[in-house]
């Protein structure tokens, strides 16, 4: 009788378990942009610190005839400057449409993006 509890109150926790598992494992469509976002500007900075190991300057990621990749930055609003010994990408985005931007920034002195505004 009590091996039937036991066994009858593990197999509730177990289904618990994966109940929990299952809706808390999904991630929404707006932190799912923000990751996306967030990683491509860790990315930028990583290509920023190569090409100036490589080249003794940081290049233009709006300019498209160096090989930047800026697919994407497409639906999202940014501007960028870079020279000899800095740069840096600001980029707005409303993430979650609640009519209110999030600005994220990444620059020689950062290894990822830099939330600067909130969305």
């Amino acid at each position: 009788m009590i091996l039937y509890r036991f066994l009858g109150t593990l197999l509730l926790l177990l289904v618990l378990i994966g109940l929990g598992i299952a809706k808390y494992s999904q991630v929404s469509p707006q932190t799912q942009r923000r990751l996306e976002l967030e990683t491509s500007l860790e990315q930028v900075c990583n290509l920023e610190q190569l090409y100036f190991q490589q080249h003794r300057r940081f290049f233009d990621p709006a300019d498209s005839t160096q090989g930047m990749p800026t697919q994407w930055l497409h639906g999202y609003r940014w501007e960028s400057k870079a020279g000899r010994h800095s740069f840096w990408v600001l980029v707005r985005a409303d993430l979650d449409e609640d009519g209110e931007e999030g600005i994220w920034r990444v620059d020689e002195h950062s290894r990822q993006g830099v939330v600067l505004v909130e969305d």
